[in-house]
């Protein structure tokens, strides 16, 4: 026997609020998570951490890995860099051009909130199988790759 969700009549059998409430799960646990362990980086500033690390990317394309519309990525950086854990640099190529570098702050960061988001999904989707992990897995990356692949994204993923 299935499951239900608890949820209000009809909503049960929506994509779109299903997955709202799980990101509702995965933000309320993460910001007490985090709390717990006094770190302060938000789901922006990791996708910004995780792009960046390792790759010597400019804002730009920095920009355009992450899902990240300029005005807010420039933000973003303004924060990541006052607290050094990213730097930037102009590029060789093109030196109007700045590239992003995490530092090492940076990546110890990444490392600790890399950890306790990885813990969060582990308690959010505990109650599914390892392969029924890696099927919604499968789904949900055919969903982002089509509508990327139809659609230019407005605005910021995160």
């Amino acid at each position: 026997m299935e499951q239900q969700a608890a949820g209000p009549a009809g909503l049960e059998e929506s994509a779109m609020w299903l997955m709202a409430r799980i990101v509702q799960q995965i933000r309320a646990r993460t910001t007490d998570r985090q709390a717990e362990e006094q770190t302060s980086i938000t789901p922006r500033e990791f996708v910004v951490l995780s792009t960046a690390d390792g790759r010597a990317l400019t804002q730009l394309e920095l920009g355009q890995a992450a899902g990240i519309d300029k005005s807010t990525l420039v933000i973003t950086l303004d924060d990541l860099e006052r607290r050094g854990l990213v730097s930037r640099r102009p590029a060789p190529a093109d030196r109007r051009r700045r590239v992003i570098e995490i530092t090492g702050a940076g990546r110890d960061a990444l490392a600790q909130v890399g950890r306790l988001m990885r813990e969060v999904e582990n308690e959010v989707l505990g109650g599914l199988a390892a392969d029924e992990r890696e099927e919604l897995l499968a789904f949900l990356r055919r969903v982002v790759t089509t509508e990327m692949t139809e659609s230019r994204p407005q605005g910021s993923c995160v």
